[in-house]
């Protein structure tokens, strides 16, 4: 999490194991807040133009995981 001067978020960051739901609780707290919400599989799946296990199947985990980085 990141604050800024005045003690207000700025970024939060969700991270943990696939499928635990962190695209759908971050997208609520967005909401909640009225901030944007940004997911960093969408926004590989969409540079990429394939699906993630697309990316897998010919990059393998650590072939991801540098595009995701």
């Amino acid at each position: 999490m990141a604050v800024n001067s005045h003690n207000t978020i700025t970024h939060l960051f969700l991270i943990g194991m696939p499928a635990v739901g962190k695209t759908y609780w971050g997208a609520e707290i967005a909401r909640h807040y009225g901030l944007p919400f940004v997911d960093l599989d969408t926004i590989i799946v969409e540079g990429e133009q394939r699906d993630i296990p697309s990316l897998f199947a010919q990059y393998g985990e650590a072939g991801f995981r540098k595009r995701e980085h």
